[in-house]
């Protein structure tokens, strides 16, 4: 083809999706001025047939820079939109929202990590389109028991709408692609649809429109290349981190959304890292549940929310992401060391709320990252050089805690704290990667 009909054929593609999308606000702006539609339902209209609108574009679009300028377009059209009070139709909703402008950004990252096969971007689009409309038009109807997330609020009748669809449209998009036998496919569906239901629980501010999507397609993406067995194994880490929360949350002092978001933590850790990843990242939680109670500031009502527990997690999570990313094994280096650090961190807050010296709480901190290590005792083999690795991460249990108390002396809250302490215990293993990769 020539340069000419290149460019012509991709801008029919962007027209393929824009219109019917400038179509769908039209509708929706006429049925909330006309019709007296309420904004919750034209904006769950143009959710839904949105969704479908952009289905057609791995068929159509040659590359990815198409669906870049399309993300782009109506990501600006939202956005100044918004600003300008415009589309009332989507905008005026009581409740604080960025899904609308989310939305593009989800359809550009799933069309990019999908690589055009099909399957990986229909599904995650239909269960962002399918599964969270209903969800939310279940659980403002027939939610039963109600949980916070944050600011926000899921109910328990929306969360089983949302697993029940999302099982249904991964159990049709494997149909229709033909993957695998029906025991295969039954435990695929099973698992993405297990933990996407609980990324979604814990999605608040719209962000669920990215999240949702991009679990869908990671856990997708990762079943599909696994035989019975591992995907069986998968199953029961799933209901070995599940069993875990379940014994310690009391302990722990977790409310709901921490528990889902330490549920998605283990899950997502044990299968795409492995069972020796998921055995040092329980660790430091279980240190946690053990010696919460005796945290100075953990009163009966004081319980561990969900930013919480991220500030003190999210640097390991976001290395088992990137090992699920990249499949470089040396990632393990930077992952323990993290782990290592939460490890100490936790010891050295028990022993400094108990007001021991300074020597006695490093030192403690110290022991508690080597005791992250002790899994590593017990695995056949550890591609990275043992002794860098444990070298690593002790600097890691070392600086971690030392560094939450300096940010603490600035006066940083507790989680902001952490999440520092957390990424200078973690800088070391990750510099020797990075010098690994490119030396």
């Amino acid at each position: 083809m020539t340069t000419e009909s290149t460019l012509m054929s991709e801008f029919l593609a962007a027209l393929w999706v824009m219109v019917p999308m400038a179509l769908v606000f039209a509708f929706c702006e006429w049925l909330h001025h006309v019709k007296k539609v309420a904004v919750e339902t034209t904006r769950k209209i143009s959710h839904v047939v949105g969704g479908m609108a952009v289905l057609v574009l791995p068929w159509v679009a040659g590359t990815h820079w198409t669906v870049l300028g399309i993300a782009i377009t109506f990501a600006l059209v939202l956005v100044i939109s918004k600003k300008l009070q415009l589309l009332p139709s989507i905008h005026n909703v009581a409740r604080k929202t960025r899904g609308a402008e989310y939305y593009p950004i989800a359809v550009y990252l799933i069309f990019l990590l999908s690589a055009g096969n099909p399957l990986l971007y229909s599904v995650p689009i239909l269960v962002m389109a399918f599964s969270d409309t209903g969800a939310a038009v279940v659980g403002q109807r027939y939610g039963l028991v109600s949980y916070r997330v944050i600011d926000g609020f899921r109910s328990l009748g929306g969360s089983v709408t949302f697993f029940g669809l999302t099982f249904a449209l991964v159990l049709m998009g494997l149909g229709i692609a033909g993957y695998g036998d029906l025991p295969t496919v039954l435990l695929i569906t099973l698992l993405t649809a297990i933990i996407v239901t609980a990324v979604e629980g814990i999605s608040v501010h719209g962000a669920d429109n990215i999240l949702v999507p991009y679990a869908t397609w990671l856990v997708l993406r990762h079943a599909i290349g696994l035989d019975r067995d591992e995907l069986g194994l998968w199953v029961m880490g799933t209901a070995l981190t599940l069993t875990m929360l379940l014994a310690t949350y009391r302990q722990a002092k977790l409310n709901a959304t921490a528990f889902m978001a330490a549920f998605v933590a283990g899950t997502l850790t044990f299968g795409l890292g492995g069972p020796l990843w998921f055995a040092i990242l329980c660790v430091p939680y279980l240190l946690y549940s053990a010696t919460r109670p005796l945290v100075a500031d953990s009163a009966p009502h004081n319980s561990t929310d969900m930013p919480a527990l991220v500030s003190t997690f999210s640097v390991s999570l976001l290395l088992v992401l990137a090992f699920g990313h990249t499949g470089e094994a040396l990632m393990f280096v930077p992952f323990a060391a993290s782990v290592a650090t939460v490890a100490g961190i936790v010891m050295a807050g028990v022993l400094h709320s108990k007001a021991f010296g300074t020597v006695i709480v490093v030192l403690g901190g110290t022991l508690a990252s080597m005791a992250a290590l002790l899994p590593i005792a017990f695995a056949d083999k550890v591609s990275p050089p043992m002794n860098v690795l444990v070298w690593l991460a002790l600097l890691g249990g070392f600086v971690g805690p030392i560094a939450v108390q300096g940010f603490r002396g600035l006066e940083w809250s507790p989680s902001r704290a952490r999440l520092g302490g957390v990424l200078m215990g973690t800088a070391a293993a990750a510099t020797w990667v990075v010098g690994q990769v490119l030396g």
